[in-house]
């Protein structure tokens, strides 16, 4: 048998060095917002501490992105569309990852387009559609098999 910090019996080392950590976790969840903690910190770190929660951080504009860390590698694009979330995520060849959320899946994709470069034109029939949930706003043709 394996015991735990606080004693507690487990048939497996695992399990009990994990029931440790999910208790040390525990523990300094709550001893972050203790009154002890919280006294202990100094009036100039408490008003950094609150400017930080009040300032938004400003998103960097792609072309500023591109023009500072070059061409994106990759691009990742994910829309919410019921919060009417849209976020883009690029990663570039110095190692620098680029995240930014917009209004509109429009919005969204040009500024992929801007992290890429903005040389490549969109393929034909790939044009976004609202109404059918991102699909090509143009029929596919099959062809007849009889």
């Amino acid at each position: 048998m394996f015991k735990s910090k606080a004693g507690k019996s487990f048939g497996s080392a695992y399990v009990a060095k994990r029931h440790d950590d999910e208790a040390d976790k525990k523990a300094q969840s709550v001893l972050g917002d203790s009154p002890e903690h919280e006294a202990a910190e100094t009036p100039e770190f408490e008003r950094g501490e609150q400017e930080g929660q009040k300032e938004a951080p400003e998103q960097e504009k792609p072309d500023q992105v591109v023009a500072k860390h070059g061409k994106a590698n990759t691009i990742h694009v994910t829309h919410d569309r019921k919060a009417n979330k849209h976020h883009v995520v690029s990663t570039h060849a110095d190692g620098h990852v680029h995240t930014s959320d917009h209004a509109s899946a429009k919005e969204a994709h040009d500024a992929a387009t801007q992290l890429a470069g903005g040389d490549q034109a969109p393929a034909a029939g790939t044009e976004p559609n609202a109404e059918m949930g991102g699909e090509t706003a143009s029929p596919m043709s099959l062809p007849k098999l009889a």
